[in-house]
């Protein structure tokens, strides 16, 4: 799985990083630096940090460091376990009811 994510060249993390982004810098000028380094990066085969390094908007509201993390997919679960929590708990409340039901 580690190698398809890979193979994106960390592509695949740009929504968190432009979310991340904006908080510093704004929502539109986040999308629009995030979108240029994105299509930079694709269209020269250029590496995607290394694209995102050289963005003044991007130095601007991330730190290498901070910028490192948000790239790397295993660190971002985004929403999973909030949803999951809040699946189990549903479940476990229909699980009641129809246990009420059937006694």
């Amino acid at each position: 799985m580690r190698e398809n994510l890979d193979l994106s060249g960390a592509l695949i993390m740009a929504e968190v990083l432009t979310l991340e982004l904006g908080r510093q810098v704004g929502r539109q000028r986040s999308h629009d630096a995030i979108y240029e380094a994105a299509q930079a990066s694709v269209t020269p085969s250029r590496p995607f940090r290394e694209v995102l390094a050289l963005d003044a908007h991007v130095s601007a509201g991330l730190i290498p460091s901070q910028m490192e993390t948000l790239l790397d997919p295993a660190r971002y679960a985004g929403p999973c376990r909030e949803l999951a929590e809040r699946s189990a708990a549903q479940g476990r409340t229909i699980a009641s009811a129809i246990e009420l039901r059937v006694s």
